[in-house]
């Protein structure tokens, strides 16, 4: 992998060792890592809730503070710093950086804890780590609250993301969470829902830069999102349309998971499965996305799901004209990330070409988080020329104009705010050229060309 920086290579190597490590099922409770970076051995609490019943044992490495449990280590767990040559102080601060960069370094706090680090990147682990910790329980206690209020109020939310995801992480508390995502698919509810927040505490925010979900935001500045779509509208009227009728079908295929004890309502396997690939699909035909998606799929997938699990997710992902890309996602999970290959038999991950899977990672590791690591970053084109620039210009004016949009004598004075408003952003938020964010959508647009997207 002479392709790959020194951080990037140790990244990954140590991201496929922790995420293909022993798991302990579902917790009854915060974990003893939990505990331990927030200070406290018997109980955790968060946004002054009580808490949430009996410690458990500690787990694999014990969860103290790294300096103070360098012997606790995982069974068969040998440092990693010597991969291409001894670390020195400013390498491994380097590599904090790349894996803050993905917003996936909590996740090594136990790996990490199993080398001699300079004090400076203990100080980064460490740092990062507890406020992950702190915001992971803040946000899970406050998805309780939400689910059980408009559960009571006779509404049906599901939970996306967040709490449902990290409870397949054996250490939940480590996978870093901007926020709470619930979706209202039932009709009405939405509308319902919105109306009750401010009863809650919780503001309309004043801009919304979103169509599939309205933000609201609480005194301590904590973001809670309202879905009445899945995700944001694609370019593509057929797949958007495909999308409404699924959206009608999710409560077909609910579930109950835990994380910490906490239960919650969200989606079955198979169509959870789905979302989470529709989910990256989206970021990466915008800017991007980093490593901590691969590591949600990777996590996912490695464990036991059901044949009609399995199923239902091929079948939506077939019908949606987006399997290709399940397969490159799956294929970079697989061959650098560690994930099992009999976990992913169903899958043709093998047909992806080595060149398109180091490019489609090196894509991923440019990006990072949602493609904020490189200012000219905007979206990527789904085809070559001027017509595909002129499509995206097209969609991007019905994002941000969703109603004015959708009157066709409206459109000239339309593209003339849209071409403005790229203008102003470019110079005033992005400091970069227009130039060079269509050079990097045109480079992007290779990668997205290949996927045969939406092919429905």
């Amino acid at each position: 992998m002479e392709w790959l920086q020194k951080e990037e290579r140790l990244l990954l190597e140590m991201l496929a060792q922790e995420l293909n490590r022993e798991t302990f099922g579902q917790r009854q409770g915060p974990t003893a890592a939990g505990c331990a970076l927030m200070g406290q051995r018997q109980e955790a609490t968060a946004a002054g809730h009580t808490p949430m019943g009996q410690q458990p044992g500690p787990t694999a490495a014990g969860r103290a503070p790294m300096g103070q449990r360098q012997e606790a280590k995982a069974p068969g767990r040998a440092p990693m710093g010597g991969i291409g040559g001894p670390m020195g102080a400013a390498e491994w601060e380097g590599f904090c950086v790349t894996a803050m960069k993905h917003s996936v370094l909590p996740l090594l706090y136990e790996v990490l804890a199993a080398e001699e680090l300079p004090d400076p990147a203990r100080k980064i682990v460490e740092g990062n780590s507890r406020q992950v910790v702190r915001q992971s329980y803040h946000l899970l206690f406050l998805t309780r609250y939400f689910c059980e209020y408009f559960q009571g109020k006779g509404l049906f939310p599901i939970v996306l993301k967040g709490a449902a995801i990290a409870s397949y992480y054996p250490v939940p508390e480590l996978r870093k969470s901007g926020d709470v995502d619930l979706l209202f698919p039932a009709q009405g509810d939405f509308e319902k829902a919105c109306a009750l927040m401010e009863e809650c505490g919780f503001l309309k925010k004043e801009k919304q830069y979103h169509n599939h979900h309205i933000e609201f935001v609480g005194q301590d500045g904590i973001i809670v999102e309202l879905h009445g779509m899945l995700v944001e509208p694609f370019a593509d009227s057929g797949m958007n349309q495909w999308m409404e009728g699924l959206l009608h079908r999710c409560q077909r295929h609910m579930a109950q998971r835990e994380c910490c004890g906490i239960a919650m309502p969200t989606f079955s396997d198979g169509l959870m499965a789905y979302y989470l690939l529709l989910h990256m699909l989206q970021h990466f035909l915008l800017a991007g996305f980093g490593l901590r998606y691969l590591c949600d799929w990777v996590m996912f997938w490695n464990r036991d799901v059901g044949a009609e699990e399995i199923q239902l997710f091929c079948g939506l992902a077939d019908e949606s004209g987006i399997m290709e890309f399940a397969n490159a996602v799956t294929a970079c999970c697989v061959h650098f990330l560690g994930l099992p290959k009999e976990r992913a038999h169903f899958l043709e991950y093998e047909k992806v070409p080595q060149n398109y899977m180091q490019d489609f990672l090196r894509d991923i590791l440019d990006s990072g988080e949602f493609g904020q690591a490189e200012a000219e970053r905007m979206v990527g084109l789904q085809g070559t020329g001027p017509l595909a620039y002129a499509q995206e210009f097209h969609h991007q004016m019905r994002i941000n104009f969703p109603n004015a949009g959708s009157h066709a004598a409206l459109w000239p004075a339309l593209w003339a705010l849209t071409l403005l408003r790229f203008l102003h952003n470019n110079h005033s938020v992005r400091k970069v050229s227009g130039f060079a964010i269509l050079k990097k959508a045109r480079l992007r647009s290779r990668l997205i060309g290949r996927l045969n997207l939406f092919q429905i």
